[in-house]
């Protein structure tokens, strides 16, 4: 024979009459068991994989060389980002005359998924001016500080504020959201009324944190106009 496998001979003595089998007193044919073991086949260990954090081993299962398949079960994830090492067993074309070999080492490398705007909810409603920075809430099913980070830009003055979400650890790569921060409103001065003359500076229009007044103050009876200006009028 030539292949692997249990094989039975027929054995008979040519001369029967002058012939017995020792030990066994007779001339009968005889059946005797006999076989050919599989050999152990030759391979190439797989070189390195890559895998995307999230995906599973039957996800990059297509990445291993023909005759390899992972022992672990498919829907195995591949693991946080970094180099893992999984067990592969090599099954042989020829099944019938080579053994497969199983534990055959693997070594997958796992880059960080990039970050998506579906995988947030961020609050993207105008504000006003507090003079403070301004935070938006950001809502994710990742964890804040893990799995990514929030950064901002232009989050205090009044104009287009910019939340920036970069991912971290088993994520990576930056969202950009802006959201608008609107100049605080505030109220005109009114007149002062019922002054009369006293001989003393009186004021008609005041200042105030938010606005300068020029020409709000006389002393003699008439009438006067105040000039007023924001002190921030970009705020």
């Amino acid at each position: 024979a030539t292949n692997a496998g249990s094989y039975t001979a027929a054995v008979s003595l040519r001369d029967k009459r002058n012939c017995v089998w020792a030990g066994e007193g007779g001339s009968d044919d005889l059946s005797i068991a006999w076989s050919i073991a599989k050999a152990a086949p030759s391979y190439s260990a797989p070189a390195t994989i890559g895998a995307t954090f999230g995906q599973t081993l039957g996800d990059i299962a297509p990445s291993l060389p023909a005759g390899f398949s992972w022992q672990d079960d498919p829907s195995t994830g591949v693991g946080d980002a970094g180099e893992r090492s999984f067990m592969a067993t090599f099954t042989p074309g020829d099944a019938d005359n080579y053994d497969a070999v199983e534990g055959v080492p693997v070594t997958v490398v796992v880059s960080p998924a990039a970050v998506t705007k579906g995988m947030f909810e961020v609050d993207t409603a105008a504000e006003v001016y507090t003079g403070s920075p301004i935070a938006k809430k950001v809502g994710s099913s990742l964890v804040d500080g893990t799995d990514y980070s929030v950064s901002y830009g232009n989050n205090i003055e009044a104009g287009t504020a910019t939340v920036v979400v970069a991912g971290k650890g088993n994520y990576s790569g930056e969202l950009e959201y802006s959201f608008r921060i609107d100049p605080r409103q505030v109220g005109a001065p009114e007149a002062a009324t019922n002054l009369v003359y006293s001989g003393a500076e009186q004021v008609g229009v005041a200042p105030s944190g938010d606005y300068a007044v020029s020409g709000g103050s006389a002393t003699n009876a008439g009438s006067y106009t105040a000039a007023v200006s924001l002190r921030d009028k970009r705020n």
